[in-house]
């Protein structure tokens, strides 16, 4: 793409719970990174890597339905949430409650053969 720099590969993980916690299929985060190695540092950030499993999404996105807004300068005092009033596709919904055999949701907890989990 013209005048577009590209630094490597990305690629955008879904993490939620494991249906065997507490509250199961929790949402965890939405993580761009360039590698397993990179997802499981910012998910250890945020919860036990162990309680949580990956998608790798498909196409999609998070959208601001309705006008655009301008998004204030962060500071110490106000909390900025460009998010707030934010959708996410319909393809990612369908794909996050999807209970179906064609979604592999992935564990992040190290396996025998990795401790830094099923991929670096």
């Amino acid at each position: 793409m013209c005048g577009e720099e590209h630094e490597g590969s990305k690629t955008a993980y879904l993490v939620r719970l494991k249906p065997d916690q507490a509250h199961a299929r929790e949402f965890v985060g939405l993580f761009v990174t360039d590698s397993i190695g990179q997802l499981i540092d910012y998910v250890d950030d945020c919860c036990p890597v162990d309680a949580c499993e990956y998608v790798v999404l498909p196409i999609g996105g998070l959208s601001q339905p309705g006008r655009s807004s301008i998004v204030p300068e962060p500071d110490d005092e106000k909390e900025v949430d460009i998010f707030r009033g934010a959708t996410i596709s319909d393809r990612w919904l369908d794909d996050y409650f999807q209970t179906k055999n064609d979604l592999v949701w992935t564990s992040l907890a190290p396996s025998a053969s990795n401790e830094r989990g099923p991929f670096e």
